[in-house]
């Protein structure tokens, strides 16, 4: 099945008022981040559409998520409210706009973001509208001067009162007492009362329903982008791709294949030498969070643009996500509660792959799957044995006295952690 394109509305197109599409996601209205865990997302979708957004009880969705989604090609666009603001103030970078009160935005003929606010009530209940939009009320007044149904005075007079009315105030009751305090003729507002069953311009709900007919009737081409290719991640906007409802993340050494890529790097003496030393100054620099990794191997790479990536990944036998696999290990990152022993594993694997030791990393510890999924639990007798054969045997050692932090200087949590990659490795030489 082709990718979905998703679509953030809300109450300017309830559920009620929604078209069938077959191949539309409906969501909820936009808020911070989830432009970003959509592009994040491993079943991108083909297209992300905004209609409605979130802004006064948690953050509006920020400009740069949307410009990321335009960078990776995944053409975003909007309409009738939130979607409008962000399509007016993006359309340079390629977002598409579509509807009045898009391009009342985008031509100057608005610019207050309360124009498009509304008061309404919860998903549970089909969000609806409890006050009056302001796009809402011009649309009307301007029928309605069309009609002859109003003069030019009394019309400025209605869209004054419904400019100093809080928006979640908002309703023609309050229009209209407000105007006709202004001086507006009573006989005039009662007739203009009378006649809203059948004038009254819902903007926002006929701009949303535009953009749908437009995601409908059409294969939405690639559009342009002029978002620049080497578009890179802050500290900040990795957050944004972390998971809400996952606030304590996943470490680095969940994933199976990754603890053991990095059982690879710290086991062996000499290769976890070579990239140590750096890694712990990445991490001493880093402190408890993660700026985006992949674009910093990138930039010490010399590898600007997307493209350049691309073929080094392919040269080195990696998948062409790496780096945005890395990326969203930093954003995890970002809120881990392990977040400082996470720092420096990262700070490894970056290493490692600067250091183009990474392929055959990855290689062994493939290999090595089978033999940890059969792995049991350490017994006092064998830990003894796994410590000695590493440290007498492969390393012509001894047992240091203080094993443990021996453990942790490596990269380890604590010494089980070592010992768990030992069995592993034991039962990998030998085949068991």
């Amino acid at each position: 099945m082709p990718a979905a394109t998703a679509v953030f509305a809300g109450p300017s197109l309830p559920p009620a008022a929604r078209p069938a599409y077959s191949n539309v996601l409906w969501l909820p209205p936009v808020a911070r981040g989830d432009v970003a865990r959509l592009v994040a997302s491993r079943q991108r979708p083909c297209a992300i559409a905004i209609i409605d957004g979130l802004f006064e009880g948690v953050p509006a969705v920020s400009h740069k998520e949307i410009l990321w989604a335009l960078a990776e090609g995944i053409p975003v666009l909007g309409a009738a409210s939130m979607g409008a603001l962000r399509a007016a103030e993006l359309a340079p970078f390629g977002m598409v706009g579509i509807g009045r009160i898009f391009t009342w935005y985008r031509e100057g003929v608005l610019v207050d973001d309360d124009e498009v606010a509304v008061h309404h009530g919860p998903q549970e209940l089909g969000w609806p509208t409890v006050s009056l939009a302001m796009v809402d009320l011009r649309a009307t007044i301007e029928a309605a001067v069309q009609r002859g149904l109003l003069d030019a005075s009394t019309a400025r007079v209605l869209v004054a009162a419904g400019k100093r009315i809080f928006y979640k105030e908002r309703s023609w009751k309050r229009v209209f007492e407000d105007a006709q305090r202004s001086g507006a003729d009573p006989a005039i507002l009662q007739r203009l009362a009378r006649s809203l069953p059948q004038l009254e311009v819902p903007q926002k709900r006929l701009d949303a329903r535009a953009l749908v007919a437009f995601l409908g009737d059409c294969a939405i081409p690639p559009i342009p982008s002029t978002v620049p290719a080497d578009f890179g991640w802050t500290e900040i906007f990795a957050r944004l791709a972390g998971s809400p409802e996952h606030p304590l993340a996943v470490p680095v050494d969940a994933d199976p294949l990754w603890r053991l890529a990095l059982d690879e790097i710290r086991l062996d003496p000499v290769r976890f030498a070579l990239v140590a030393d750096r890694a712990r100054l990445a991490a001493a620099a880093t402190g408890a969070s993660l700026v985006d990794p992949g674009a910093a191997i990138a930039h010490r790479l010399g590898l600007p643009t997307r493209c350049e990536q691309i073929a080094w990944l392919a040269h080195q036998g990696l998948e062409a996500t790496w780096l945005e696999d890395l990326a969203l290990h930093a954003a995890r990152l970002a809120t881990s509660a392990t977040a400082v022993d996470d720092v420096f594993l990262m700070a490894l694997v970056h290493e490692t792959i600067s250091c183009g030791l990474w392929p055959a990393v990855v290689a062994r510890a493939r290999r090595k799957l089978p033999h940890a999924e059969v792995a049991e639990a350490v017994g006092p007798a064998r830990r003894q044995a796994l410590l000695s054969w590493y440290f007498e045997v492969l390393l012509g050692g001894r047992i240091p006295a203080d094993a443990e932090q021996v453990a942790r200087e490596r990269g380890f949590r604590d010494l089980d952690d070592l010992v768990r990659a030992l069995d592993v490795e034991w039962r990998y030489r030998n085949g068991s």
